[in-house]
């Protein structure tokens, strides 16, 4: 779900993918709204999306400018800048929308949380963004230099993050990775401390990209071969440090890199992965079923690849 996740920069068709289980280790019944279509944009992604289906996301114009826009089932398509009233030319991302409605991103230089009927509180008066948002006003805030914020809307008051975070779940956890100088590694920090993860062994980076309610976390471990090439396996941690290797290094009979990016209170994974060719496909796991091709249940309405941001529950 975060942003800064690179597999959300790599390009994709726009759309809105919701997963909703029949009987057990039964492939999910895919469910497509096409934004892209709706933006009448030149390029259009979903960021994430909440349990009433309202989406976040942005698309770009003819003229190569970024729009930020809410999708509900009920309203449509809505303006997101018009609707947290910014200025005109004001720049303002998305990042993260939770069950109120709340949405969190970077306005101007400042992170933000946008709360529906209420308006906008700024996160910092520094250089910062709001990444994630859980369903009693927490942020995950990033600040420059590359610090680590959570910030409570209760109080207006935040505390700091001894690591990278990336993601928050709704006991507070913050889940992400701490860098070393041996490189990165797989963290989740609460009030009693930081952990770290063990994640895949072998591996020589990691890190947390989600967390579930109940501590498990998801995320990408880095493999280096003998010839320096690093190679990425999506991964979930529990709680108690049992650790599965969601992809492995083979998928569908070909070598691939892969990436988990999040985790919904089911225990259902969604992430991607990618050939050395840089072909990226989706992919859906589940504990019964272990993981799906999303992307081939998607085609041929897709011609560039799906890639999953956000589950809903």
């Amino acid at each position: 779900m975060s942003p800064f996740d690179r597999l959300l920069s790599a390009a994709c068709a726009a759309g809105l993918l919701a997963a909703a289980q029949s009987a057990a280790a039964a492939p999910p019944t895919l469910f497509v709204t096409d934004l892209s279509r709706l933006t009448g944009g030149e390029y259009a992604a979903a960021v994430d999306i909440n349990d009433a289906g309202e989406v976040i996301g942005y698309h770009v114009d003819a003229g190569g400018n970024g729009h930020p826009f809410l999708y509900s089932p009920v309203h449509g398509l809505i303006d997101f800048a018009a609707l947290a009233s910014a200025p005109a030319g004001t720049f303002l991302s998305v990042s993260d929308i939770n069950d109120r409605g709340q949405v969190v991103g970077q306005w101007g230089t400042q992170g933000y949380l946008f709360t529906p009927k209420v308006g906008v509180q700024f996160l910092s008066d520094r250089a910062s963004e709001g990444l994630q948002v859980n369903e009693a006003g927490e942020v995950v805030v990033h600040v420059q230099p590359g610090l680590t914020e959570r910030w409570w809307q209760d109080t207006g008051t935040s505390v700091p993050v001894p690591m990278r975070g990336l993601a928050l779940n709704e006991r507070g956890d913050v889940a992400g990775y701490l860098q070393t100088g041996a490189g990165q590694q797989a963290a989740v920090w609460n009030t009693e401390g930081l952990r770290l993860l063990d994640t895949l062994p072998g591996s020589a980076d990691s890190r947390a990209n989600d967390i579930a309610d109940d501590g498990t976390v998801v995320g990408a471990a880095d493999f280096i071969d003998a010839d320096g090439a690093r190679h990425a396996r999506a991964f979930l941690e529990t709680a108690t440090g049992d650790v599965l290797d969601l992809i492995g290094p083979t998928f569908n009979g070909l070598a691939v890199h892969s990436s988990a990016t999040a985790i919904d209170a089911a225990g259902r994974v969604s992430g991607s992965y990618w050939t050395g060719e840089g072909d990226t496909r989706a992919f859906f796991w589940q504990t019964d079923a272990g993981a799906l091709d999303v992307t081939s249940l998607l085609d041929p309405l897709a011609d560039d690849g799906w890639l999953i941001h956000s589950l809903g529950e």
